[in-house]
């Protein structure tokens, strides 16, 4: 008689990598992208070499961008949000899953184009007595744009201001005692905070032959 003796191993793999989210940021021009370390390790009564492991990659929009086997995903990434789930199966067939959310960021700024206008000020009553009595125009900071662009992000807005620190800044008033040329920075900064800037004329001028 021979007596067999089965034991079962009904422990899942205990997942001991950090599960928490990852970037890096890249400054190429081309906006190829970044290089990224992507790995998960798990302690099991299984050996770490017999360990079956598998992953899937999710591109920002949920759809699976890339599959594979192994525990490190590491390479090359498209700028853009990602997540990775690892699988890890033992040698029972017990299975445990990680994942995390990781990014490619463009440290690249936006290519910013400016162009020169002009305006003319605009008679302004004050008191209601038919008589003028300031003049001014208020300009926009965009009316300086010439199509700025970025080529990482084509589809993000950009933002426009005149000040480099507060980029609600948009809009500011030109009067009597800035007729002629006057120079204005025009900066432009990007969905991740960076920020590029080109100086633009506008001419004010003054038809208003009663004021």
């Amino acid at each position: 008689h021979v007596q067999e003796i089965k034991v079962m191993d009904n422990e899942l793999p205990e997942i001991d990598s950090p599960d928490t989210s990852r970037y890096v940021i890249t400054y190429d021009s081309l906006c190829i992208g970044g290089l990224i370390e992507l790995t998960a390790s798990a302690d099991d009564c299984t050996p770490d070499d017999e360990l079956e492991w598998d992953y899937v990659i999710y591109d920002e929009e949920g759809d699976v961008y890339e599959t594979g086997t192994g525990n490190d995903a590491s390479g090359h990434y498209p700028v853009g949000d990602y997540l990775i789930e690892f699988t890890v199966e033992d040698r029972c067939g017990n299975l445990a899953t990680t994942s995390y959310t990781f990014e490619i960021i463009s440290g690249k700024p936006a290519n910013v184009i400016c162009k020169d206008i002009s305006a003319n000020l605009v008679t302004m009553h004050l008191d209601n007595d038919n008589m003028a009595d300031t003049a001014m125009v208020e300009i926009h900071i965009k009316k300086f744009d010439a199509w700025s662009n970025h080529s990482c992000y084509p589809d993000e807005p950009l933002q426009f201001s005149y000040s480099p620190d507060d980029v609600t800044d948009t809009t500011k008033v030109f009067g009597c005692t800035d007729l002629g040329v006057n120079e204005i920075t025009m900066y432009v900064t990007d969905i991740n905070g960076n920020q590029n800037f080109c100086i633009a004329n506008i001419l004010i001028t003054n038809t208003d032959t009663n004021y």
